[in-house]
């Protein structure tokens, strides 16, 4: 079993039980599209990922995160190997998790665009840390949107960019999560 759907049953099985016994509607979004950017003044360095997935209970608002780092896809292979080998240490520590709550729950009964706080401990590189971050939900029948946008210091995590590489590296890296939830079927 690859890691992904390893990764996919785990976010289902963790859910199941929250979403059994609250009768609460479970929401999954699978193919997460993250965005990692560094602006520096010497260089822009982006990469991407759309493997991203996620589990949200609209009863108790309880939302789960996992990425794995090295799905993250960078303009040239070296920036991936350096990200992967010496940054991030992918090796190690595979994958970014987010496990948190939605403070203002929106009314998920009613068709709107939503301004909310997520809450919770973003655990990157081996490190844990307790995150706020306000998001935007876009409500319909059939499925849910959500985006966050926020910042990263990479020495939060214990990620140690050398001295050589400094100019072309920002302290601060900008994440964006972007995801469509469809109700999970039991």
């Amino acid at each position: 079993m690859t890691f992904r759907k390893k990764s996919f049953y785990f976010i289902y099985s963790l859910f199941f039980f929250i979403a059994h016994h609250s009768e609460a509607q479970l929401w999954i979004g699978q193919n997460t599209n993250v965005k990692i950017f560094s602006k520096s003044p010497l260089e822009d360095i982006e990469a991407v990922s759309s493997k991203g997935t996620i589990a949200l209970n609209e009863k108790s608002g309880k939302i789960f995160v996992k990425i794995l780092i090295r799905s993250f896809k960078f303009r040239n292979s070296l920036m991936e190997d350096h990200f992967n080998e010496n940054y991030m240490e992918s090796p190690k520590y595979p994958t970014a998790e987010f496990n948190g709550i939605i403070l203002d729950l929106p009314d998920f009964s009613a068709e709107n665009t939503y301004t909310i706080q997520i809450k919770g401990t973003l655990t990157m590189h081996g490190v844990k840390k307790e995150v706020e971050w306000p998001a935007t939900m876009i409500v319909s029948k059939a499925k849910i949107e959500g985006k966050v946008n926020f910042k990263v210091k990479c020495e939060d995590f214990n990620i140690k960019i050398p001295k050589i590489v400094v100019k072309n590296i920002a302290e601060e890296i900008e994440v964006t999560l972007l995801t469509e939830f469809k109700p999970y079927k039991k």
